[in-house]
């Protein structure tokens, strides 16, 4: 038996309708008219809590989300995964009240706890959550995701170089927005974007890959969701604890900063990450010097507008004492990377 629904991806605002169907181990989702296309495993659904009074079914798995209309597929789902059933207006509205308790708790008594305990606050941040989020912050950033083949498959490289052997919150995802100017971004979820300012303006494939590490280093110790935690703290809760849509959340983010304390740590972790990889750390402060002398010429980057001073963090990465390193791409690689946004969409 099938039943309409319609599907999100999680990473554009497109929305399609689906065919929704039981299997032995998840939820089968087709095309109308074609064959399937997702397997969604009763082990990795959960339960979407904005529900509305039209009794419609809303649920996750990772960033995508499924909505699906009818008494006849609650009915399904309570007998095929009994987890994931519809609770009742009963339970509903107890759910709520007791919510709503937590929240004037946590708004009484978390206004000043809350930015000392934004790691283990985070810890418990389920990661599909924070896979929405970050994904509607992509969708939010502008620019065009530049589509060469070659250089996503060098920057996968690189990432997949740099991270060998740490341990991870979620899997790193590089892309290139087309954007001019010399910046890059960490998303939740393991999102990271290098613009392709910033690839134009690097002198060599080390620089990437310092400004690749210090993004990594910010996702390794999920700085993106602490930052929401420590600037809007209750709310983050609250909006967290009742299942609020993320879009002001992911809207909010793109116009924080990181603390000092934040790029210091994401700095000292790029300088781990480059070298535990062989990768040279003196271009990462090359890097930093001649984006100061970039920023005296001709005004701020948007790299310099957010983060400490640039000789400061040129003096950090020459303190360490330097190792035999192996360059970050080769030339085919590098020429790829610098090509990127090239590629015909």
């Amino acid at each position: 038996m099938t039943f309409p629904g319609t599907y999100f991806d999680g990473v554009s605002s497109e929305r399609c309708a689906v065919s929704v169907s039981f299997g032995e181990r998840g939820l089968i989702l087709s095309e109308p008219d074609g064959g399937p296309f997702a397997l969604w495993p009763f082990a990795a659904v959960e339960r979407a809590e904005d529900e509305a009074e039209d009794g419609a079914i809303r649920l996750v798995c990772d960033a995508a989300r499924l909505r699906v209309q009818g008494a006849d597929f609650a009915a399904a789902l309570r007998a095929a995964a009994p987890a994931l059933a519809p609770r009742s207006p009963r339970g509903r509205a107890l759910r709520s009240l007791v919510l709503i308790a937590l929240g004037v708790t946590i708004g009484l008594a978390g206004w000043w706890q809350v930015p000392r305990l934004d790691a283990p606050i985070a810890a418990l941040v389920p990661h599909a959550w924070e896979a929405r989020l970050g994904a509607q912050t992509m969708a939010l950033m502008g620019g065009t995701a530049c589509t060469g083949e070659a250089g996503k498959a060098a920057l996968d490289r690189l990432a997949a170089r740099l991270s060998a052997g740490i341990s991870l919150p979620q899997t790193i995802q590089v892309d290139v927005s087309d954007r001019k100017e010399i910046n890059a971004f960490a998303a939740p979820g393991g999102h990271i974007v290098l613009f392709a300012g910033l690839i134009n303006f690097a002198a060599s494939p080390d620089e990437v890959a310092g400004v690749l590490a210090h993004e990594m280093s910010h996702s390794r110790k999920r700085h993106p969701t602490r930052l929401l935690i420590r600037q809007i703290g209750t709310v983050f809760l609250q909006q967290l604890l009742l299942g609020a849509d993320t879009g002001n959340m992911a809207q909010t983010l793109l116009v924080l900063s990181y603390s000092r304390q934040f790029e210091e740590e994401a700095d000292e972790g790029a300088i781990d990450l480059l070298r535990q990889a062989g990768i040279d750390t003196a271009s990462f402060a090359n890097f930093f010097d001649r984006l100061e002398k970039a920023g005296s010429r001709a005004g701020v980057p948007a790299l310099l507008a957010t983060h400490p001073a640039p000789q400061q963090r040129s003096a950090m990465v020459r303190a360490h004492p330097v190792v035999e390193t192996a360059p970050a791409f080769n030339d085919a690689d590098w020429a790829a990377v610098k090509a990127i946004c090239q590629v015909a969409k």
